[in-house]
């Protein structure tokens, strides 16, 4: 059952976040904001792992914590990169291509879940 809930949340819940991040013309303002995302989640999902890892697989919340944050993260370096390509090469193709690329990478977390846990077992 957890695995499904994680399932849903990173192929429904990580596209949905990329494409909110991805709306709207890139601009420096937008790429700045996601520079911005990127660190502070990187740094929020370090901190949580290493400043609480007296807690890391014992708290719920924390290991959630720090996943989660860092998960948003690299969702946020995906969208960076999907609006620098928007901005460099302007027009539907490079559009729509930027949206599958980006949607296929937020889910790449996922696989590899599943594949340490497939070397655990």
């Amino acid at each position: 059952m957890t695995l499904l809930g994680v399932f849903l949340i990173v192929f429904i819940g990580g596209p949905l976040v990329f494409l909110g991040l991805v709306r709207g013309e890139p601009s420096r303002r937008s790429l700045r904001r996601l520079v911005l995302l990127a660190f502070l989640c990187a740094v929020a999902g370090v901190g949580i792992r290493y400043g609480v890892a007296q807690y890391w697989g014992e708290n719920l919340l924390a290991s959630i914590g720090g996943i989660a944050c860092i998960w948003l993260g690299w969702i946020a370096v995906l969208a960076f990169v999907a609006q620098v390509l928007r901005h460099a090469y302007p027009g539907a193709t490079t559009q729509r291509w930027s949206n599958v690329l980006g949607i296929v990478g937020t889910t790449l977390p996922w696989f590899g879940l599943i594949w340490a846990s497939a070397l655990a077992a």
